[in-house]
């Protein structure tokens, strides 16, 4: 009996967790969206590619991708997959 009431406060524990972090998710889309709004609001042109370290370039330059991503992750504190698919869009911006 209680293997039962072991799997049972599991399985709420679980619910409940993913019950946070679904209201984190729609509290940062509400915020993005919001943002959105202001940036448009006031005309500003925003770009992820503005005022990046220069060190990326010469890093891209010198055909040194991985540590063009080292970089970026330094800088913006993004996660290895963040940061080489933000690298290979600024690799494909940059060649356009």
């Amino acid at each position: 009996m209680e293997m039962w009431i072991y799997f049972l406060v599991i399985i709420l524990f679980c619910f409940a967790i993913f019950n946070i972090i679904s209201a984190q998710f729609r509290k940062i889309r509400e915020i993005d969206t919001k943002l959105n709004a202001i940036i448009k609001h006031l005309e500003i042109k925003y770009s992820p590619y503005d005022n990046l370290p220069i060190e990326i370039d010469e890093a891209l330059k010198a055909n040194n991708r991985i540590r063009a991503i080292k970089i970026y992750r330094k800088f913006t504190g993004a996660g290895l997959k963040e940061a080489k698919e933000f690298i290979d869009k600024y690799q494909v911006r940059d060649t356009h």
